[in-house]
């Protein structure tokens, strides 16, 4: 829904005259129009500038897609960029941890140190073993960075990828405001208002309520699709607010 457009002098006239309103009716109706159609301009642009939960998922499908594109161009490169990485990556080792490399490069192997596990409880001597100590293993994991740059970066950007996807699928809800959620606000304002200048908003007939609201909508640029329902609805909180 667009912000509403100021109702020009000649259709407020014409307005003024379809609906039989009175000189005095008219002065509060035309100041009433056009402080309700700033108000609520205002409010939209407001909500426009706000970040909605649209607007930070479609974001986030950016950032997969370019993740996605930034892998098939890793994967392309050919022996100089693997140079060019390869001479300034090494320092990454340290971001990942052994387990974490191990799983995802079955193949490599860090070397294990000795690690004797003591039980306080047990009186017999400590059971040693060969396990992978993380600080132990920083050396090797450089060395990884430095042997398989392109598919280290490439792996790493393919975890924070499917990270990011699944992020996505389980926050999965409708996102976005209700474009249409001012619109009966701003018709009760006006049933309100008619109520004030003396008309009777539940009235039927020619020229009552119903088509001034339609009028206005038209005037102003806002769609009258389900405009009965809405006003239906608008009334109904008016009795329950009076």
């Amino acid at each position: 829904m667009g912000i509403p457009k100021a109702i020009p002098q000649r259709d407020m006239e014409a307005l003024f005259e379809a609906h039989g309103l009175t000189a005095s009716q008219q002065t509060q109706t035309e100041a009433f129009l056009r402080k309700l159609i700033h108000e609520f301009g205002n409010e939209i642009t407001k909500v426009r500038r706000r970040r909605t939960r649209a607007d930070d998922r479609k974001k986030l499908k950016h950032a997969i897609e370019r993740l996605s594109e930034a892998q098939r161009y890793l994967k392309t490169c050919g022996p100089i960029g693997q140079t060019i990485v390869r001479n300034n990556i090494s320092h990454l080792g340290e971001m990942f941890s052994s387990s974490w490399t191990r799983q995802t490069f079955p193949k490599f192997e860090f070397p294990k140190q000795t690690y004797a596990s003591v039980n306080p409880r047990s009186r017999t001597s400590p059971r040693e073993e060969r396990v992978h100590i993380e600080e132990h293993t920083l050396q090797y994991r450089r060395q990884f960075a430095r042997s398989q740059n392109i598919s280290l970066v490439s792996a790493a950007l393919g975890e924070i990828h499917n990270s990011l996807e699944e992020a996505l699928r389980r926050g999965k809800k409708r996102g976005g405001r209700n474009k249409a959620e001012l619109r009966p606000c701003f018709i009760m304002n006006l049933a309100d208002f008619w109520k004030q200048i003396g008309r009777d908003p539940w009235a039927t007939g020619s020229f009552q309520f119903p088509q001034f609201c339609e009028h206005v909508l038209n005037y102003v640029g806002w769609p009258t699709t389900g405009l009965r329902a809405t006003i239906s609805k608008a009334l109904a909180s008016l009795s329950e607010r009076s």
